[in-house]
C-alpha cells in the first residue's frame, strides 16, 4: 500500500505546472481602469497593442499560428489569419487542452493554472520588453543596440501547463536586460498522437507540439526585433517537459540557427529520455482510436478526445521522424549533428530533505535512487556526460556550465518536499510569488539577483560570468559543477564518487574513450 501511496505521488507531480486563462478573463494589472496602453507594434498578422507595467512593457496572447481546430487539428501550425483592427493584447490567452489543474502538496497557485480555462485554440505567446516600442518599432535599430532574448517552454510532462502560470511572468528578469517571450503549445494527444492515417498525411505526425515549438521560434526571429528583442541572439529555456524539449531543439535540425544558447533545468536526456520512432507513435495510436477514422476524430469534441485512453507507447514527447528528430538527443549529441549552441543545465536536489521527498529531481530520475550513488552526486555525475558527449563527437565548440540548485524554497513544510521539482524557476527569473510573501527572505532576494544575473550574462554571451559573481567554470567533462545556494561555490566530485557514477553508467561507456 505505501509502494502504491508513493507512486500515485509521483505520477501526480508529473502533472505540474500550469496556468492561464482566455483573452475574456481580466488580467489583475492589465483590467484595471488605470491601463497604460503601449503604442501599436506590427507583427506578422497585423498590429497589436499590449500595456505599461513599472516600466515594463507587456504583451499576452500574441497569436504565432492559425488556431488548430477543424481540419487542422494533428496538422503543421498553420501560419497566423491576418486581423484588420488593432489587436487587444492585454490579456491572457487560454491555455492548451487539458484536463483541470489544482494546487497540490509543495506546488501552491503560483505554480498551477488558475484561470482554469483551456482550449485548442492555444498556440499564442506573450512579451515582456522594456524597450518602448512604437508603430515603426521594427524597423529602427541596428542590431547591436538589441536586448539578447530568452524564449521560455513551460513543463507539465507534455499533458499539463501554460505559458500564463505566474512563476513564469517575465517582468523582473526584462528588467536586468532581455526581452522574455513565453509560449503556449499542443499538449497530450492534440499535440502528440498519431495514427496510420496521420503518418500518411505527414511523415512527421507525431510531433506537432514540437512543431508548435519550432513555429513560435520562427515568429521570434521574424518580429521580437519590433519589441527591442536580437534575432541573432535567442536563449530557449525550460524545465522538466520544457527542458526536454529544449534538448529536442538542440537536436533537431528543423530547428538550426533559431537560436544560439539553451538552459535545460531538471532534464538530463543524455541518460533519462527514450523515444518513439514515428511507426512507434503511430501502432499506439491506431491501438487507442481503433473505433474511429480520421474524420470522426478530427470532429470529436475536445471533452470527449480526453477521455480516450491514450498515453502514446509509454514514451513522452516527441517521436523519432527523420525530419524533426533523426535520433535520440545523446545520439545526436555523440554523432556531432546536434546544434551547436551553449548549454546551461542544472537539476534540483534534496541532499537537506530529510525524508526524501517524491517531488524532487532525484526521483524523477532513476539513476539517482541507485544505492551506490547519492541524490547530488548522481544528479551531478549524469550531467556531466552533456560534456563527455560533446568531447566524444569532437567538433562542438558551444560552453557547458552545469549547476546543482540546493536552496530550499521557503513554505509550510519546506523540510518535507526539499528543494523540490521546479523551485529553481522563481530564482532565474527573479520572481517572488504574493503566495509566498509570508515565507521569502533576504537570502531568497539575494540568491534570485544572483541567479537571474547568471542566467542573463548567459542569455547575453553564453558565459554567466560577470562582475561580482562567484566565478562559474566550465565543464569540460572534468565533473565540476556550480552548487546555487545561499553561497553559491564550485563543486567537485571526488574519484570515487566518479568511479561509482561511472560504473552505473556502464551503457555510456563510450563516452569515456579518447
Amino acid at each position: 500500500m505505501k509502494k502504491r501511496v508513493i507512486l500515485l505521488a509521483l505520477a501526480v507531480c508529473f502533472l505540474l505546472t500550469g496556468c492561464g486563462g482566455s483573452n475574456s478573463v481580466d488580467d489583475e494589472s492589465a483590467g484595471s481602469e488605470e491601463m497604460v496602453y503601449t503604442d501599436t507594434v506590427s507583427v506578422t498578422g497585423g498590429d497589436i497593442r499590449g500595456y505599461m507595467e513599472d516600466g515594463v512593457s507587456v504583451y499576452k496572447g500574441i497569436p504565432y499560428a492559425a488556431a488548430p481546430v477543424g481540419e487542422l487539428r494533428w496538422k503543421a501550425p498553420a501560419d497566423v489569419e491576418e486581423w484588420d483592427d488593432v489587436l487587444d493584447c492585454t490579456n491572457w490567452s487560454a491555455s492548451a487542452m487539458q484536463s483541470s489543474q489544482s494546487a497540490f502538496m509543495c506546488y501552491s497557485d503560483e505554480f498551477i493554472i488558475s484561470e482554469k480555462t483551456y482550449s485548442e485554440d492555444c498556440l499564442y505567446l506573450n512579451v515582456w520588453t522594456t524597450v518602448q516600442t512604437s508603430d515603426n518599432a521594427n524597423t529602427g535599430s541596428a542590431s547591436d543596440e538589441l536586448l539578447p532574448v530568452i524564449v521560455y517552454i513551460h513543463g507539465g510532462a507534455y499533458t499539463s501547463g501554460g505559458s500564463s502560470c505566474e512563476i513564469y511572468e517575465g517582468s523582473e528578469i526584462s528588467k536586468k536586460g532581455v526581452v522574455f517571450v513565453s509560449i503556449n503549445y499542443r499538449l497530450g494527444i492534440f499535440g502528440y498522437l498519431s495514427t496510420s492515417e496521420l503518418l500518411a498525411e505527414d511523415a512527421s505526425a507525431g510531433n506537432y507540439g514540437m512543431m508548435d515549438q519550432i513555429k513560435a521560434l520562427e515568429w521570434v526571429q521574424e518580429n521580437i526585433a519590433a519589441f527591442g528583442g536580437d534575432p541573432d541572439n535567442v536563449t530557449i529555456m525550460g524545465q522538466s517537459a520544457g527542458a526536454q524539449s529544449v534538448s529536442l531543439l538542440v537536436a533537431s535540425p528543423k530547428a538550426a540557427g533559431l537560436f544560439s544558447h539553451a538552459v535545460i533545468m531538471s532534464s538530463n536526456a543524455i541518460v533519462d529520455q527514450s523515444l518513439a520512432t514515428s511507426s512507434e507513435r503511430a501502432a499506439a495510436g491506431d491501438k487507442a482510436t481503433s473505433k474511429y477514422t480520421l474524420e470522426e476524430l478530427r470532429e470529436m469534441s475536445v471533452e470527449d478526445l480526453l477521455k480516450i485512453k491514450w498515453k502514446g507507447d509509454g514514451k513522452v514527447g516527441s517521436c523519432i521522424d527523420g525530419i524533426y528528430l533523426t535520433g535520440s538527443y545523446e545520439e545526436t549529441v555523440a554523432s556531432g549533428l546536434a546544434n551547436d549552441v551553449d548549454i546551461m543545465i542544472g537539476m534540483a536536489d534534496n541532499t537537506d530533505t530529510k525524508a526524501i521527498s517524491t517531488q524532487t529531481d532525484a526521483w524523477f530520475y532513476d539513476y539517482c535512487t541507485s544505492k551506490n550513488v547519492d541524490s547530488t552526486e548522481g544528479l551531478m555525475g549524469a550531467l556531466n556526460y552533456q560534456s563527455l558527449a560533446r568531447i566524444y563527437a569532437g567538433n562542438y565548440e558551444g560552453n557547458v556550465y552545469i549547476y546543482d540548485f540546493a536552496h530550499m524554497m521557503p513554505g509550510k513544510f519546506k523540510w518535507i518536499y526539499g528543494t523540490f521539482h521546479t523551485s529553481d524557476v522563481p530564482y532565474f527569473l527573479n520572481n517572488f510569488s504574493d503566495n509566498r510573501a509570508d515565507y521569502w527572505t533576504d537570502a531568497d532576494y539575494a540568491l534570485g539577483d544572483i541567479m537571474s544575473s547568471y542566467l542573463v550574462n548567459f542569455a547575453k554571451t553564453g558565459d554567466p560570468n560577470g562582475e561580482g559573481l562567484a566565478e562559474w567554470e566550465e565543464n569540460t567533462g572534468n565533473w565540476n559543477y556550480m552548487q546555487l545556494d545561499t553561497a553559491c561555490s564550485m563543486q567537485m566530485l571526488g574519484e570515487e564518487e566518479i568511479e561509482k557514477i561511472t560504473a552505473y553508467h556502464d551503457g555510456l561507456a563510450y563516452l569515456l574513450s579518447e
